[in-house]
Parts: structure tokens; C-alpha cells; sequence
């Protein structure tokens, strides 16, 4: 369990076009800061990149007896939408993220993901790849 989490965000626009943000949580199990900035090239495509530092006290039960441990990971990731301005599709999102933990028995991972959303907000069939 992480306990509480309290959570505060900031988020202002800069000029017609871009956009960043800035949160931070945290609680006694759980600390995290995320950076976001966004730019919106014409009313239907936009494009997003994020970079974040989590950190986890996570509990390991061992043999020789039960252990905490705090467990950072960095993250980062970019998107892509693309709005469709009439037809029953609303639009086309794609995303990438990285992840690593600082612990060296992970090993990194690559999310890829593509989706085709309907103007009712149903998801059709998502492409996801795991490297």
C-alpha cells in the first residue's frame, strides 16, 4: 500500500500553440514529478512529449524476512493525435513511451501504442507492441 497521496499540478498556456504542465504527488509510499509540453500545429494535429521521475517504497518478502526499499523509474514519452473533423471517427492517436527502473534486474521497456477513437468515444481495436 502507498498510503495517501496528495497531488498538485500547474499547467499554463504558452502563446496560441504550446502548452506545459508540471505535477507533483507524493505520499508516504510514493513520490513522483512529471513535465509535460504540448504544441498544437493546426486544429487537428498536436503533438505531446513527457519526461517524469517515480519513486516506490516497495515491499519485498524474502526468506530470511520481509524488506522496503525505495525503487525510482524514468520515464518518457511522446504522442501524436490526429482529429478528424467529420466521419464517425474522432481520431488517430500514437504513442511511444520508454521505461526504466534503477534497479539493474529490470530491464527497460518500449510501449507502443496506436488507436482509431469514434466520435462515441468507443475504441476500436488498439495496436500495442512491447520490445
Amino acid at each position: 500500500s502507498y498510503g495517501l497521496i496528495f497531488k498538485g499540478q500547474y499547467t499554463q498556456l504558452l502563446g496560441k500553440s504550446n502548452a506545459m504542465s508540471l505535477l507533483l504527488d507524493g505520499g508516504s509510499g510514493e513520490r513522483r514529478i512529471n513535465a509535460t509540453w504540448s504544441h498544437l500545429f493546426s486544429a487537428h494535429q498536436r503533438i505531446k512529449f513527457s519526461a517524469e521521475r517515480l519513486w516506490q517504497r516497495m515491499s519485498f518478502d524474502f526468506d530470511s524476512g520481509k524488506d522496503q526499499e525505495w525503487i525510482g523509474q524514468n520515464a518518457f514519452g511522446s504522442s501524436y493525435q490526429y482529429l478528424f473533423p467529420k466521419g464517425w471517427l474522432s481520431d488517430l492517436h500514437v504513442a511511444a513511451f520508454y521505461s526504466k527502473r534503477t534497479v539493474k534486474i529490470y530491464r527497460a521497456v518500449i510501449f507502443i501504442k496506436v488507436a482509431l477513437i469514434m466520435k462515441t468515444s468507443d475504441t476500436l481495436p488498439v495496436v500495442q507492441i512491447r520490445v
